[in-house]
């Protein structure tokens, strides 16, 4: 296999992994296990996080160690040195071994909520060694052909997902404070955009990707419709958590949601009309080879995807399995967008 192949699969395989962060963020955010860890990057102070509620709560004679978290009287106490506790929590309170918790006031153990924050957790740390392992190797090759464009794009990856693991850190500090959430699906984003955009450069030009007549400016069109689109629905998705903690019933959230949720959907039927018009355009057309007829075809199978899952939200009162997968239909919408109007441009 050739040295081009070679880091064409990598850019592969952080792409994916990448994809299957999002994804599983996008599971914890339905879920509503986002605080199942009131900690970060441990979960309630422990490498393995607990799986009893037992673990969380103070006992006698336990030996606990510096940065534990334990839940006392519905609030959050944190270690401040390791030692064996005694008769009385108060006693080891006042003796200056326990810290009321102050960053949140998030108080509750679940071990479902507990462990699906924490496989999203690894599957991020996962997705940072095929990341780094590509932009290590694209500094190596950064004389080659392309090689500086690879090297940029790579090194934004990588620094993006420092970004937005941090920002992880933040969302779990502020217990899920509300707009955190729409920019580390931006981060999410963009770190999927600069590993498109690598493998695209490590591709190289493909003369069957040059633009039909009259679809560049519809599919840049469509792109930015696409990115309003998912930044609309994370805004609703973060609008629909704020029910769920005032108690409004499933049935009820679409009579109280704010007018961003009647925006976006409005806004879903004109980014279908555009995408329609280069995607038939394409169809009916004799150029473009079997490049656009195939990517054709994969947008109209995502956008049918897409209306059926945005659909549901209306008729079925937004079935919980529908939520991350109407997420990843959509960025999968901006990224196939964004992607095919790189690949037109870069074959012109």
């Amino acid at each position: 296999m050739s040295a081009q192949a070679r880091m064409k699969r990598w850019a592969t395989i952080a792409f994916i992994s990448t994809y299957l962060v999002v994804l599983a963020g996008s599971v914890v955010r339905m879920s509503g296990a986002g605080m199942g860890c009131p900690d970060w990057p441990r979960c309630f102070g422990l490498t393995i996080p607990p799986t009893d509620e037992a673990q969380v709560r103070w006992a006698t004679a336990q030996d606990y160690g510096e940065g534990r978290m334990l839940i006392v009287s519905d609030s959050l106490w944190v270690a401040q040195a390791n030692h064996t506790s005694g008769t009385a929590f108060d006693s080891d309170r006042l003796a200056g071994l326990w810290s009321h918790y102050t960053r949140h006031n998030y108080a509750q153990f679940n071990a479902v909520h507990t462990w699906t924050e924490f496989v999203n957790r690894l599957f991020g740390a996962w997705a940072g060694v095929p990341v780094t392992l590509l932009w290590l190797w694209s500094l190596f090759r950064i004389r080659r052909d392309r090689g500086l464009r690879i090297a940029t794009w790579t090194t934004a990856a990588w620094i993006l997902l420092g970004v937005v693991a941090w920002l992880g850190k933040l969302v779990v500090e502020g217990h899920l404070i509300p707009g955190s959430i729409t920019i580390h699906m931006l981060g999410a984003l963009g770190i999927l955009l600069a590993l498109l955009f690598a493998r695209q450069d490590i591709v190289g030009r493909l003369e069957d990707a040059r633009l039909p007549q009259g679809v560049k400016t519809w599919l840049a069109i469509s792109t930015l419709l696409a990115l309003a689109q998912l930044v609309l629905g994370t805004q609703v998705r973060e609008s629909v958590d704020i029910l769920v903690k005032a108690g409004v019933a499933r049935g009820d959230w679409l009579a109280h949601l704010p007018s961003n949720w009647k925006i976006h959907r409005s806004l879903s039927w004109l980014l279908l009309a555009t995408q329609l018009v280069w995607i038939f355009r394409v169809w009916r057309g004799k150029r473009g080879g079997t490049f656009w007829h195939r990517n054709a075809s994969r947008m109209a199978g995502l956008l049918a995807a897409q209306m059926l899952t945005g659909l549901l939200f209306a008729w079925a009162d937004m079935p919980a399995w529908s939520q991350p997968l109407h997420l990843m239909l959509g960025m999968g919408t901006v990224l196939l967008s964004a992607s095919l109007w790189r690949a037109g441009r870069m074959a012109s």
